[in-house]
């Protein structure tokens, strides 16, 4: 049996909370906590989301976003962390590895693309899975880190 934690509404009367972690927890919707307009830290690493809710972009104080081990993390809409202006560190090791191509073609993009993340000027950690090695030389960000750890192919070999 699978129990699921939906965070509180009340959350949303913490507007001064800087730090939020949730890492470990069975938590699968957290559009809640996009209203925390303050928040600097989020650690969902592990946790049970299947999509990074759009309202996560207006955390522009987010300066680090884990994500980690979130396996079920399949959809990361466009422009939602190219909107996270001042985050400085960026940790989706064995998660999200959906990146759309630069050649996608149809009406909407479903996922984030991997240069979304050359918005990010402040970013100096990255730890990311990208599923073909052709996609890194076309990405300045890579660059500028100065921490990171990039895994290329399917990250399930390195479990």
């Amino acid at each position: 049996m699978e129990s699921i934690i939906h965070l509180p509404e009340s959350i949303i009367h913490l507007i001064n909370l800087r730090m939020l972690c949730l890492g470990g927890w069975r938590v699968e919707d957290i559009t809640i906590i996009g209203e925390l307009k303050n928040l600097e830290i989020l650690d969902l690493a592990l946790s049970r989301i299947k999509e990074l809710p759009k309202k996560i972009a207006q955390l522009t104080r987010l300066w680090l976003l884990d994500l980690s081990w979130c396996g079920a993390l399949k959809i990361i809409p466009p422009n939602v962390l190219s909107s996270l202006s001042k985050l400085e560190e960026l940790y989706m090791e064995g998660s999200f590895a959906e990146w759309e191509n630069e050649g996608v073609v149809g009406n909407e993009r479903r996922n984030a693309r991997l240069d979304e993340l050359n918005n990010l000027s402040r970013l100096t950690t990255l730890h990311v899975n990208i599923p073909d090695v052709q996609m890194i030389p076309k990405h300045g960000f890579i660059e500028t880190l100065d921490r990171y750890k990039v895994l290329v192919g399917d990250y399930n070999e390195f479990e």
